[in-house]
């Protein structure tokens, strides 16, 4: 969707979608979906009621009509997405397909039209509603879907670049940031797949007590976790100086071609995105699920990073300052790794103060 938007639209339209979604999408993540932890369905719906207000109030804030329509809209159609997931419990390949082609499709053929992006909005949730109640509604479901509360300030975290973007510098500077930004994931769905390989096998002996088998396992994946995301943060800043403007040009258009410097700042974001999310699973895979800590210290890092650096080196400071939290939160990742080794079964705060910090 970022790509149609850039290549239909203006830098200013993409700006208020990325807008949008950072508003959006770390709210709603607080909403619990989890059957275990909200009961009953009313608790849901009021929950997922008192988000959209909350999401509407800070839209609002917005001087521009246009941006708060935008804010709206894509809050709506996030949440169209989080009751399918939720009603469907596990969702199929069938329903992400369709909802995604349906978007894509319905967002390029009227932005293409009016050059209105939020009449294209607008059209993107009638068509997820449409798929909502004709298809998902009539599956069912067979699994609650897992609890994203944890995942709020992750996401919180990942966004606070696109705030201090749009407050100091518009919605068009976010629009190219956007655009750049929207490679990293891209690289997390590569890390994503090597920490499936490495997370049951994890979680199995550390299940069954093996700590001598669980350590020999962790050590060569963290290393792997570790090279790679160095290589590909290497490989992106080496792309980048050698042919950052037409890759730009290629993948989003002309209007973005020359924040080369964005995606060479942002090279180490991609490494280090790699490195958080591999780490992330063998961490989970010890069952320490909470990182709260970290999120905490990687949203602090990189706020103070762009207030100081967003106004002097303007977009990207913020590339940076993005990469500059992953690395805080890969020092915390390996910092918790060094309790798990050592105590493996106890609470991970309670085992590093009884340790010396590592030298």
């Amino acid at each position: 969707m970022i790509g149609v938007l850039a290549r239909l639209g203006r830098p200013e339209t993409l700006g208020q979608y990325a807008l949008g979604i950072a508003i959006s999408v770390p709210i709603l993540m607080l909403v619990p979906m989890d059957r275990r932890i909200a009961k009953g369905s009313d608790i849901r719906v009021m929950s997922l009621l008192f988000a959209l207000l909350g999401i509407a109030a800070v839209g609002f804030l917005e001087q521009s009509v246009q941006d708060q329509a935008a804010v709206i809209l894509v809050a709506m159609a996030q949440c169209v997405e989080g009751i399918a997931g939720h009603y469907e419990g596990r969702r199929s390949v069938t329903s992400v397909t369709l909802h995604g082609t349906l978007s894509i499709a319905t967002l390029g053929g009227i932005l293409g039209l009016t050059g209105r992006i939020g009449a294209a909005l607008l059209g993107v949730l009638i068509v997820r509603l449409l798929a909502l109640f004709l298809f998902d509604f009539r599956r069912h479901a067979t699994r609650a879907p897992e609890d994203n509360s944890d995942f709020a300030l992750h996401s919180f975290a990942a966004n606070v670049p696109c705030y201090f973007v749009a407050f100091m510098l518009g919605n068009g500077s976010l629009g190219a940031y956007a655009a750049v930004a929207s490679l990293v994931p891209c690289v997390k769905a590569i890390a994503g797949v090597i920490g499936d390989a490495a997370g049951p096998q994890l979680a199995s002996r550390f299940q069954e007590g093996d700590q001598q088998g669980f350590s020999r396992l962790m050590l060569p994946w963290t290393a792997v976790a570790m090279t790679v995301g160095w290589s590909i943060g290497l490989c992106t800043a080496l792309l980048s100086m050698l042919s950052g403007p037409g890759l730009l040009r290629l993948l989003f258009g002309a209007d973005y071609a020359d924040h080369s410097t964005v995606l060479l700042a942002m090279s180490t974001a991609a490494g280090g995105g790699f490195a958080t999310s591999v780490l992330g699973r063998i961490l989970r895979a010890g069952r320490r699920f909470d990182e709260i800590p970290l999120e905490v210290a990687d949203v602090a890092v990189t706020s103070l990073a762009c207030l100081f650096l967003v106004p002097l080196v303007g977009l990207p400071g913020a590339a940076f300052a993005a990469g500059l939290g992953q690395l805080i939160r890969i020092g915390g990742q390996l910092w918790i790794m060094q309790s798990l080794l050592s105590h493996p079964r106890k609470p991970v705060l309670l085992a590093l103060l009884k340790e010396p910090l590592p030298q």
